[in-house]
């Protein structure tokens, strides 16, 4: 397991074939199909991993993005009411005005 273990971060891969060709020329085939099979499986374990982290980062900033549109049609909210409050101070003042002006005649 061990030596497996280590043909599988590449580091002894030459050592291990010399040794695997004094017992037999079969061995070379084991070892190279291995590693192959090993990198293979590695590299993809690792894409799985970075292709997982984005798609989480991706749901997070999609539910910031939902959030500040949430809190940006508040705000449209608040800033209409703040106009139509705005808007009825000065129809008030008009009938005041006009009153005002009734009442003098």
């Amino acid at each position: 397991m061990l030596t497996l273990f280590l043909l599988l971060s590449l580091e002894t891969l030459p050592t291990a074939i010399e040794q695997g060709l004094a017992v037999g020329s079969w061995t070379l085939l084991y070892f190279v199909s291995y590693v192959l099979i090993a990198s293979f499986l590695l590299v993809n374990v690792l894409v799985g991993v970075v292709i997982n982290s984005m798609e989480e980062t991706r749901q997070a900033e999609a539910a910031e993005r939902r959030r500040l549109q949430r809190v940006g049609s508040e705000s449209t909210v608040r800033q209409r009411i703040e106009e139509l409050r705005d808007a009825l101070d000065g129809l008030e003042s008009e009938l005041r005005q006009f009153d005002h002006e009734r009442t003098r005649v």
